[in-house]
Protein backbone atom coordinates (compact mmCIF):
# COMPACT_ATOMS: atom_id res chain seq x y z
CA UNK A 1 0.00 0.00 0.00
CA UNK A 2 2.88 2.38 0.72
CA UNK A 3 4.37 1.64 -2.71
CA UNK A 4 1.04 2.54 -4.30
CA UNK A 5 1.03 5.82 -2.35
CA UNK A 6 4.51 6.64 -3.62
CA UNK A 7 3.42 5.82 -7.17
CA UNK A 8 0.49 8.22 -6.86
CA UNK A 9 2.82 10.85 -5.40
CA UNK A 10 5.19 10.50 -8.36
CA UNK A 11 2.35 10.82 -10.87
CA UNK A 12 0.93 13.90 -9.12
CA UNK A 13 4.38 15.50 -9.09
CA UNK A 14 4.98 14.66 -12.75
CA UNK A 15 1.75 16.39 -13.73
CA UNK A 16 1.85 19.39 -11.41
CA UNK A 17 5.50 20.33 -11.86
CA UNK A 18 5.24 20.47 -15.65
CA UNK A 19 2.13 22.54 -16.25
CA UNK A 20 2.13 26.12 -17.41
CA UNK A 21 0.04 27.45 -14.52
CA UNK A 22 2.40 28.81 -11.87
CA UNK A 23 -0.04 28.16 -9.04
CA UNK A 24 -0.36 24.48 -9.96
CA UNK A 25 3.46 24.24 -10.12
CA UNK A 26 3.68 25.84 -6.67
CA UNK A 27 1.14 23.33 -5.38
CA UNK A 28 3.23 20.51 -6.86
CA UNK A 29 6.32 21.90 -5.14
CA UNK A 30 4.43 21.98 -1.83
CA UNK A 31 3.29 18.37 -2.38
CA UNK A 32 6.94 17.42 -3.00
CA UNK A 33 7.85 19.04 0.33
CA UNK A 34 5.11 17.08 2.10
CA UNK A 35 6.33 13.86 0.49
CA UNK A 36 9.83 14.56 1.77
CA UNK A 37 8.43 15.25 5.25
CA UNK A 38 6.79 11.80 5.20
CA UNK A 39 10.02 10.10 4.11
CA UNK A 40 12.24 11.92 6.62
CA UNK A 41 9.71 11.23 9.40
CA UNK A 42 9.70 7.51 8.64
CA UNK A 43 13.51 7.36 8.86
CA UNK A 44 13.53 9.30 12.13
CA UNK A 45 10.83 6.99 13.49
CA UNK A 46 12.97 3.98 12.52
CA UNK A 47 15.84 5.50 14.51
CA UNK A 48 13.79 5.65 17.70
CA UNK A 49 11.53 2.58 17.50
CA UNK A 50 14.33 0.00 17.33
CA UNK A 51 13.99 -0.89 13.65
CA UNK A 52 17.73 -0.67 13.07
CA UNK A 53 18.76 -2.77 16.09
CA UNK A 54 18.09 -6.19 14.46
CA UNK A 55 19.83 -5.02 11.28
CA UNK A 56 22.96 -4.09 13.19
CA UNK A 57 23.02 -7.34 15.18
CA UNK A 58 23.04 -9.75 12.23
CA UNK A 59 24.36 -7.68 9.33
CA UNK A 60 27.71 -7.97 7.65
CA UNK A 61 30.02 -4.98 7.39
CA UNK A 62 28.27 -3.55 4.31
CA UNK A 63 24.82 -4.09 5.84
CA UNK A 64 25.79 -2.13 8.94
CA UNK A 65 26.06 1.01 6.82
CA UNK A 66 22.33 0.88 5.98
CA UNK A 67 21.21 3.07 8.90
CA UNK A 68 24.01 5.56 8.17
CA UNK A 69 22.93 5.81 4.53
CA UNK A 70 19.27 6.26 5.50
CA UNK A 71 20.12 8.93 8.07
CA UNK A 72 22.25 10.74 5.50
CA UNK A 73 19.28 10.64 3.12
CA UNK A 74 17.10 12.02 5.91
CA UNK A 75 19.52 14.93 6.38
CA UNK A 76 19.47 15.69 2.65
CA UNK A 77 15.67 15.35 2.65
CA UNK A 78 15.44 17.80 5.54
CA UNK A 79 17.44 20.31 3.51
CA UNK A 80 14.95 19.75 0.69
CA UNK A 81 12.01 20.30 3.04
CA UNK A 82 13.55 23.63 4.07
CA UNK A 83 14.24 24.65 0.46
CA UNK A 84 10.97 23.67 -1.23
CA UNK A 85 8.64 26.21 0.46
CA UNK A 86 10.93 28.96 -0.82
CA UNK A 87 10.88 27.36 -4.28
CA UNK A 88 7.07 27.17 -4.19
CA UNK A 89 6.89 30.87 -3.32
CA UNK A 90 9.24 31.67 -6.21
CA UNK A 91 6.96 29.66 -8.53
CA UNK A 92 4.01 31.82 -7.52
CA UNK A 93 5.98 35.00 -8.24
CA UNK A 94 7.42 33.79 -11.54
CA UNK A 95 5.60 34.55 -14.75
CA UNK A 96 5.93 32.20 -17.71
CA UNK A 97 7.78 34.03 -20.45
CA UNK A 98 7.73 31.25 -23.01
CA UNK A 99 5.50 28.16 -22.82
CA UNK A 100 7.13 24.74 -22.87
CA UNK A 101 6.64 23.07 -26.26
CA UNK A 102 5.03 19.64 -26.38
CA UNK A 103 8.01 17.95 -28.04
CA UNK A 104 11.80 18.26 -27.88
CA UNK A 105 13.61 20.94 -29.85
CA UNK A 106 17.23 21.97 -30.24
CA UNK A 107 16.66 24.50 -27.42
CA UNK A 108 15.58 21.95 -24.81
CA UNK A 109 13.30 19.14 -23.74
CA UNK A 110 9.58 19.33 -24.40
CA UNK A 111 6.67 18.59 -22.11
CA UNK A 112 6.33 14.96 -23.26
CA UNK A 113 9.97 14.13 -22.50
CA UNK A 114 9.88 15.88 -19.12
Amino acid sequence: MIAFGYLVLVLVLAVTLNVGNRFVRALGTAVAALGLVMMVSSIILADFDGTFVPIMARADLVGRFGPLVLNTQAAVGTAGVLFLPWAAWRQVLRRVVMPVPSFNSSAGFGRVWR
